[in-house]
């Protein structure tokens, strides 16, 4: 009885290691220049829905400045742009001066991904009692991967719309002073902050 049980624990332990090739997609061929198959793979590849944006250097905020001796008494309110001297954590490939590399990537599908700014405190200010509107400091865009993408003005938003269900998009905002206006000596600091939103 007990050498029928081993027999029959055998016979399932071999029927179970050759289910496998029993179930396998198989071809075979047995002549000369022969050819076994076409045998076939199928995948499946799960892709997750995302939208990504990014300003400057990974984890770190950029800052543009306009140093001292950058704007002078002989330009100042001439109408002619200034452009930005310094720029800390611009981003890969940014040259320093006056870029702030940007990258907008969305998979979601919408009509629209829409860039929307907003200044801090609604002006920049001196630290007293003199101001200056963010309309001052404009941008012009430069295109790496993708079209262009404008950076908005503060209060306002830019589009950027999906082509086939995509948004990629990577490049620089290359910032100036707009220089229309002369203002109070002093050092003028603010923020803006950007949001992507898809609509």
């Amino acid at each position: 009885m007990r050498t029928n049980k081993i027999l029959l624990a055998t016979i399932a332990a071999m029927g179970a290691l050759s289910a496998p090739l029993v179930q396998a997609d198989t071809a075979t061929c047995s002549t000369a220049a022969c050819a076994a198959g076409p045998l076939t793979v199928n995948f499946s590849i799960n892709i997750p829905s995302v939208m990504r944006f990014s300003l400057g250097a990974t984890g770190s905020n950029p800052t543009v400045t306009w140093s001292a001796g950058t704007i002078t008494s002989a330009n100042l309110g001439s109408g002619t742009d200034v452009n930005s001297d310094t720029v800390s954590n611009g981003g890969a490939g940014a040259n320093g001066t006056n870029q702030v590399r940007y990258a907008l990537l969305s998979n979601l599908g919408g009509t629209n991904v829409t860039i929307s700014a907003t200044g801090t405190g609604g002006t920049l200010t001196d630290g007293g009692t003199n101001t200056m509107p963010y309309s001052e400091i404009i941008s012009t865009p430069t295109a790496v991967t993708g079209a262009a993408v404008s950076m908005p003005a503060a209060g306002g938003s830019t589009l950027v719309g999906y082509t086939s269900n995509l948004i990629n998009r990577v490049g620089y905002w290359n910032y100036a002073f707009d220089n229309t206006t002369v203002y109070a000596a002093g050092t003028y600091t603010g923020s803006i902050t950007y949001t992507a939103t898809d609509d």
